[in-house]
């Protein structure tokens, strides 16, 4: 068996946004079909089956990582396919040379964060950035990518804190706790997540169609006022995307489900 190369997977925001929205509109056509009481369910076996896979094929394609080879002399970062076919990144590699460093780093600028990278530090401080972005690294999976390519290859690897201020850049060692979400910022993306499922109880309290679409409507503005708040108190940089184009993508999540709720809610007290 040939050796295997060790990666760090990370998750870019817009391909792993199309993932999402593609895995929402097979939920939705799903309880669709299964909600209407006169459709025949066994021809539609093998329809479900392609749009599994459909699914599972998205979410891969998605997928950016951090690699280095198999005889652990070079680091490559490698864009997700989406990336590669519809923005046209490069693959960017980079040589280990014997005496160099790997950080993995969450970083800060003065006092707002400024994302993730994978930094490639070599002889006389040196450094090359093999990967940067503002999602897709937490600590435990860095953590355990770390020991196993120290394990494998003996290349050091440091977690680091990096935080630029006017006079220097400062590094600590990465904790778990860095960075921390604070328990407001989880109760607000909590309760944006659970805002479709209320569907259920609006649809519980009237049948009107009128009434329903009124519901969501309100539903829809309370998420965006708990959209507005958490990106209040959420860590922020330039780089983020544009409040536009979040709540687009809020309301491309919360419409299909918010119909699929009401719609399945209703076929269940027809029952």
């Amino acid at each position: 068996m040939e050796p295997r190369s060790c990666r760090l997977y990370v998750h870019d925001s817009w391909p792993r946004w199309l993932a999402v929205l593609l895995g929402l509109l097979a939920l939705t056509v799903v309880a669709l079909y299964f909600a209407a009481p006169d459709v025949p369910k066994l021809p539609a076996i093998p329809f479900l089956a392609l749009l599994g896979f459909l699914v599972f094929a998205s979410h891969r394609a998605s997928q950016s990582w951090v690699e280095v080879s198999s005889d652990g002399k070079a680091i490559s970062a490698i864009p997700s396919w989406y990336a590669r076919s519809l923005a046209g990144e490069s693959v960017i590699t980079q040589t280990i040379l014997p005496t160099a460093e790997l950080l993995l780093c969450r970083n800060t600028a003065y006092d707002s964060f400024d994302g993730f990278s994978a930094i490639l530090r070599g002889p006389g401080g040196s450094e090359q950035t093999v990967w940067k972005g503002m999602r897709g690294m937490d600590y435990r999976r860095c953590l355990g990518f770390s020991k196993e390519i120290q394990q494998r290859f003996g290349l050091p690897v440091r977690l680091l804190s990096r935080r630029v201020t006017d006079r220097r850049v400062e590094e600590t060692e990465w904790t778990p706790g860095t960075g921390k979400i604070n328990s407001k910022a989880m109760a607000f993306g909590l309760a944006m997540f659970l805002l479709p499922w209320v569907g259920i109880v609006v649809r519980l309290s009237t049948p009107n169609y009128i009434r329903l679409a009124v519901g969501g409507v309100l539903l829809w503005i309370s998420g965006l006022v708990l959209l507005w708040s958490l990106r209040r108190i959420w860590p922020r940089n330039d780089q983020d995307p544009a409040l536009g184009w979040t709540i687009l993508v809020w309301t491309l999540e919360f419409a299909p489900l918010y119909v699929v709720v009401v719609l399945v809610t209703g076929t269940l007290l027809k029952d």
